[in-house]
């Protein structure tokens, strides 16, 4: 499914494993997520500018307003 939003404890493992020096590759396979995944999300986390111990402090909400909304389109009625 293309542009679904993935639970903030995801986002959390894969930045987990990026801080333990992980390859996207395993990251995606470990998290159960396609490589681009991973890549958009460590992509946003390095724009961000926050290390891992301050993004790990942030709640739900934070986090989801940090990394983002879905892009995912509402279909069109009919």
């Amino acid at each position: 499914m293309a542009n679904t939003t993935i639970s903030m404890n995801k986002i959390r493992q894969i930045l987990r494993l990026h801080d333990h020096g992980r390859s996207k590759q395993a990251i995606a396979i470990q998290a159960g997520e396609s490589r681009n995944t991973v890549k958009k999300y460590l992509k946003f986390f390095q724009q961000s500018g926050f290390t891992f111990k301050e993004v790990n402090t942030l709640g739900d909400k934070e986090l989801e307003d940090l990394f983002g909304k879905s892009n995912e389109r509402k279909p069109d009625k009919l």
